[in-house]
Order: C-alpha cells, then sequence, then structure tokens
C-alpha cells in the first residue's frame, strides 16, 4: 500500500457495509442480515487495492471474498462490476464478480503456498485463462466459468454456506473421478476454522454444449403425445448413470448394516415430514392411515445397506452433453441440513425416488402449462418404467422401500411449495394421491 493510502476498514465495519447486499443476496438464509465479521484473511494487497476472504457468522457461516478499492482508482470499463458496499474511500465488490477477484480466487484454490490463506489441494493441471465470468443463476452457491487459452473451460464453485468439514460435493466427486459419471475435478480449497479444517470451493471441468435433463425433459413434453419417443434411450441411460454412480460410491465408502436403530431413525424422519405436510394442508389429513400403513410396509421386508449418495438428485443435477452422454452434478446434498447429516449413508432407492419425483414434476409443470392430462400421465409412467429399467429391476421388497422414499419426498415437497410455490402445490399433493392409490 501507498503511505497515503487509508488503513483497511475494521472488519467490523466491513460487515455494516455489505450487510443490506448480504441480505438480499440468494444464497443468503433468513430474513435479515446481521452478520458479524468471523474470520478474515488477506488473499492479495496491491497499490490502492485489497483482496480479502471474509466469513461472516449470521448463525450460519458464509464465504464472501471481496476486493476492496480506492474509491476512483478502478479502471474504466463498460463492464466493470457495481460495488456491494462502500466505507470511507473504498468501493467494496464482491469478489466473485471481479475480474482480479476472479483470478485469485482460482490461483489461491490450486496453487498451495505457505502465504495462502486457502489450503489448496491441485488434482490436475489448469491452463492460462483467457477470460472469466459470474454465473448470475446462482442459489445457495456461486459459480464462475474461465476459459482456457485451449478452447476448454472450468468452473469454480464457491460454497456460500458451510461448516467444518469435507463438502459431499468435494470429496464424492473426487471419489467418482474415474468412473465417468462426473465432470473431471482439477482441485478444491479449505479452509482452516474452528480447530479444524472446511472446504470452501472446489475446481472442476466445465460440460459445454450442455443441457440439463429438466431442460431435456420439459422442452419435450410441450408436445407430449403420451410416448417416449427418442427420449427413451436417454431416460433409460439416466437410469444406468444413477446404478454407475451407486455402485462406485459403495465400492469407494464404507456401507452400514441397516440395523434396528438406523431403520427407526429414518421412519422417524418420515412420520415427522408426514406430519408437517398434513399440517400445511390439512385436506391430507384423511389419508394419515393410508401413509401410515405405506410406511409400517417397510418393517416386514429387508432392508439394503447403507450407502453414500447422491442426496439431493433430481433432474436439474444431471447434465447431458454432446457425444458424451449424462453426467451427475452437485453432491452436496441440501446445504442447509448439518453436515454430519449429509454426509451420513443412506438408502441408495433416496437417489431413485427424487428421480421418479422429478419426473413427476416435469409432468405436473407441463400439465400447469396446459398440457393433456392424459398424454401426460402415461408420458410420467413409460418415463419411470424406461429409467428403472436402466437403474435395473426391483425386486418386491426393494418395491416397498421405494414406494415409501416416493411418499417421504413427496410429502416434504408439499410443505415446501406451501412455503415457497403455492402455484405449484397441485403437483405434490396429487404426487402424494396417486402413490397412494397405486398401493
Amino acid at each position: 500500500m501507498e503511505p497515503d493510502s487509508p488503513s483497511l476498514p475494521a472488519p467490523s465495519d466491513l460487515a455494516t457495509a455489505i450487510q443490506p447486499w448480504v441480505a438480499s443476496a440468494r444464497w443468503h438464509f433468513g430474513d435479515t442480515a446481521h452478520v458479524k465479521p468471523y474470520h478474515v484473511a488477506i488473499l492479495d494487497s496491491a497499490p490502492n487495492a485489497f483482496a480479502i476472504w471474509f466469513v461472516a457468522d449470521d448463525g450460519l457461516r458464509y464465504n464472501i471474498p471481496l476486493v476492496l478499492r480506492i474509491r476512483g482508482s478502478y479502471r474504466a470499463e463498460a463492464a466493470a462490476p457495481s460495488p456491494v458496499g462502500t466505507f470511507q474511500e473504498w468501493d467494496i465488490f464482491d469478489a466473485t464478480d471481479d475480474p482480479e477477484g476472479q483470478r485469485l480466487i482460482l490461483e489461491r484454490s490450486i496453487a498451495p503456498s505457505p502465504h495462502n490463506p486457502l489450503i489448496a489441494h491441485s488434482i490436475n493441471t489448469v491452463g492460462s485463462v483467457v477470460a472469466a465470468r459470474r454465473l448470475t443463476s446462482e442459489q445457495s452457491n456461486t459459480s464462475i466459468i474461465y476459459d482456457l487459452e485451449d478452447g476448454s473451460r472450468i468452473i469454480i464453485k464457491v460454497f456460500r454456506v458451510f461448516t467444518p468439514g469435507h463438502n459431499p460435493d468435494v470429496e464424492l466427486q473426487q471419489a467418482l473421478g474415474s468412473t465417468g459419471t462426473v465432470p473431471r475435478q482439477y482441485g478444491s480449497a479449505q479452509l482452516e476454522i474452528e480447530g479444524g479444517v472446511a472446504d470452501v470451493v472446489v475446481v472442476q471441468e466445465f460440460l459445454t454444449g450442455t443441457t440439463d435433463a429438466w431442460q431435456v425433459i420439459t422442452q419435450d413434453l410441450k408436445d407430449c403425445d403420451g410416448t417416449l419417443g427418442a427420449l427413451g434411450p436417454q431416460i433409460t441411460d439416466l437410469g444406468r448413470l444413477t446404478r454407475r454412480f451407486h455402485t462406485a460410491l459403495a465400492e469407494a465408502f464404507p456401507t452400514v448394516h441397516a440395523d434396528a436403530q438406523h431403520i427407526t431413525a429414518i421412519r422417524d424422519s418420515w412420520a415427522q415430514r408426514a406430519a408437517a405436510a398434513i399440517a400445511a394442508v390439512p385436506e391430507l389429513g384423511e389419508f394419515e392411515g393410508q401413509i401410515e400403513m405405506v410406511y409400517t410396509a417397510t418393517a416386514h421386508v429387508n432392508w439394503p445397506d447403507l450407502q453414500r449418495i447422491h442426496g439431493d438428485y433430481h433432474l436439474g443435477q444431471v447434465l447431458n452433453a454432446a457425444g458424451r452422454g449424462w453426467f451427475a452434478l452437485d453432491f452436496e446434498g441440501e446445504p442447509l441440513r448439518p453436515l454430519a447429516e449429509r454426509t451420513q449413508p443412506d438408502l441408495a432407492l433416496r437417489d431413485v425416488a427424487g428421480m421418479l419425483r422429478s419426473f413427476d414434476y416435469a409432468v405436473g409443470s407441463a400439465e400447469l402449462d396446459g398440457g393433456d392430462r392424459e398424454a401426460l400421465a402415461s408420458w410420467g409412467e413409460a418415463a419411470r418404467e424406461a429409467f428403472l429399467f436402466g437403474y435395473g429391476t426391483l425386486d418386491e421388497e426393494e418395491q416397498v422401500l421405494l414406494d415409501a422414499l416416493m411418499l417421504d419426498k413427496a410429502l416434504y415437497e408439499v410443505s415446501y411449495e406451501v412455503a415457497q410455490r403455492p402455484t405449484w402445490l397441485p403437483i405434490p399433493v396429487a404426487g402424494v394421491k396417486r402413490i397412494l392409490h397405486s398401493n
């Protein structure tokens, strides 16, 4: 820093300056953002500028990499980002949206160094970067795409919400790296915090020329005639992909016998979600007895061993890459669930249930848009059969468990839609009734 440059703002001043921006961010969970500084580390410094890794505390831990520049020192460019806050002479920028910040996040994530506040783990070599841009469709994380000199691309994901420990999106995709079921991983970075380490960034291959399965299927359903048509083999391949990564995860990580304690805990969670759904939509109360019967049936079958799974598997988590087929993404699980829960072995059939419910959502959204109900229902049944054919035929006992897991997922969706998207509530409600009527 030049001698006459002002001092870096205190962490508490930074927290106050960025609080309105944090409160409105898609990745912030809660109604307000009374963030407190929890951890601040210098990524880099230069005349008139600082790049820092800021960790905020709002009941949750948030990763908020920032670039601070003396006002007026930012070069005049049409593409310059807008500040997310100001303090005295400083303009404060989101580092994921700032060219220098984007460069530093990548470098600090793949280049181990004693002066690096992040603990970098390099797996594969990254070529020279020629351009970078942040994805605007962020949700619980923030992603940056980098164009490389050789024409390929990589993507960085900054885990906005984190807890100490290994993020399953990093851990599981590393384990699956040689299976061809996930994009290639280049590296990851951890932050030393709370007496341990936490994954905060992952760097992986960006698959070009792709569309996610939700886009592929909802586009096809606009002209649904009740048959799968050319999508049939693709849906079968999606089932095969799911079986492949389940098999690989069972080999890479320890499996656990589903004893009475595990089974009771899982069934208790089903009962809790059912009670929440009925409280949210009282009309489902008339089905309480039938719901209990579906769950009770699982007490009379043999449960398979529990294993690591995707945990939040649906059509939006799968990409179709031209000439390469399907790839699974986002093994993080539900980010607001405690990390210990998201890394626990579970029923692999939970992922199957999630994908089948996602097919039902695609059908339901097409029906809400005016599609033919009978044709869409026929398509949904055919999609279910094609996916399960690819995954592998389930025996009667597995089918009992799958029915319970699908019902549990649909009841969870009821509570979600009541709170988030009431216009879509008919989709999971109809799903609950259909599952019950088929049993």
